[in-house]
This record gives C-alpha cells, sequence and structure tokens, in this order.
C-alpha cells in the first residue's frame, strides 16, 4: 500500500480511538503521533531495501514486524511515562504502527492459496515468519476451516482480478480510504495542520 493509504486507515482507526474514548476529535500532537506511527515501518524498511538488500530487500522486514514494533511502542510508553503524560498518545501511536502492516498483509491475504497467503505475510513476525504449513494443517483439521482453505484458490480466481486490474483495484481503495479520511479531519478541523503554517 501506498503512504496515503497507511496515514488514511491510521487516521480513521485512531480518531475512531478518540472519539469512542473520549468523546472529542484528534488534537494536533495526537495526529501528528498516528502521523509518525503510520509511517515508521516504511521510513525504516524502504531505505534498508535500497541500501542494505540482501535479506532487506522486499522493504517489508525489520519495521513491519511486531517483534520490532512492540518493543518500539513499549519503549514510547516508558518514555511518556517518565513525564508523566497520558496513555492515549501511546495508543494512538500502537495503532498507527499496527495498522500498517497488518494493511500490508491484508493485500496478500485474498490473493491466493491460504498457505502461499501466509507465507507472503510472514514479514509480520520478521525473522521469524508464520508458520504456515503448521497453520494450514491445525486448520485444515477443523471441518468447516477445511472446506474454506480447499474453496479459497477458485474463490480468489473468480473474485479477486490478477496483474495489472489488481492494482488498479487496489489503488481505487486507497484513493477512497484517503478520500473518507481526508473528510474525517477536515470535520475534526484538519489537526497538525497549524504545524505546517508555523514553519
Amino acid at each position: 500500500m501506498l503512504p496515503h493509504a497507511h496515514l488514511a486507515v491510521g487516521y480513521l482507526l485512531a480518531s475512531g480511538v478518540v472519539r469512542a474514548t473520549r468523546r472529542r476529535s484528534m488534537t494536533r500532537r495526537e495526529a501528528l503521533l498516528v502521523v509518525a506511527g503510520t509511517l515508521l515501518p516504511d521510513l525504516i524498511d524502504k531505505p534498508l531495501a535500497l541500501v542494505v538488500g540482501g535479506p532487506f530487500a522486499s522493504g517489508r522486514t525489520v519495521a513491519h514486524s511486531l517483534l520490532f514494533g512492540i518493543p518500539v511502542v513499549l519503549i514510547f510508553r516508558t518514555v511518556l511515562r517518565r513525564r508523566r503524560g497520558p496513555a492515549v498518545p501511546v495508543v494512538l501511536f500502537a495503532v498507527g504502527y499496527a495498522s500498517h502492516p497488518f494493511l500490508d498483509a491484508s493485500v496478500f491475504l485474498v490473493q491466493g492459496t491460504l498457505a502461499r497467503d501466509l507465507v507472503e505475510v510472514g514479514f509480520v513476525l520478521w525473522p521469524v515468519g508464520l508458520p504456515a504449513d503448521g497453520i494450514v494443517r491445525f486448520l485444515e483439521r477443523l471441518p468447516a476451516a477445511d472446506r474454506a482453505i480447499e474453496a479459497k484458490p477458485r474463490w480468489t480466481a473468480r473474485h479477486v482480478p490478477s496483474g495489472a486490474r489488481l492494482s488498479r483495484w487496489i489503488r481505487v481503495v486507497e484513493l477512497a480510504l484517503a478520500s473518507a479520511a481526508t473528510v474525517l479531519w477536515l470535520a475534526d478541523d484538519a489537526p497538525g495542520v497549524e504545524a505546517l503554517r508555523d514553519r
């Protein structure tokens, strides 16, 4: 997914959290934390892919992994707690951060067989990966899951476009998400825009 889609999903989720828990719009500081959280995985992994390559060449490795993301959130929480800050900014940063790898994974989870999809989304636990074969074998023991696993490649072939058509479909979804987030951001009085004006 492109950066604007990550920003959009992070903002929509975080704004929902603030509205549900605080009954208000996001503040400038909260919005900037969401932006930082949603973009951090790519700000780390894409340069690693370009500069180092090799095991990092996919651009979805270290920072897309929950094995990296969870400690980052815990460190952020510790730093904020020392300053006696509220927990909400940590939650919003974590929501933005966690939304990034899961949004990237969602693109892969509709494309083919479940075993292949699980291998593709293994970056969420990089460098360990997901035990795709073990998960599939476990699910195959469950009657309803077994039928769904068997039917998934046929469903994918019938309902999910491939190649250039899939890319266009993904771009349309990204544009819809960005449009929805922009409308909500404007309804929230555009938190964070004053930071750009102050420069």
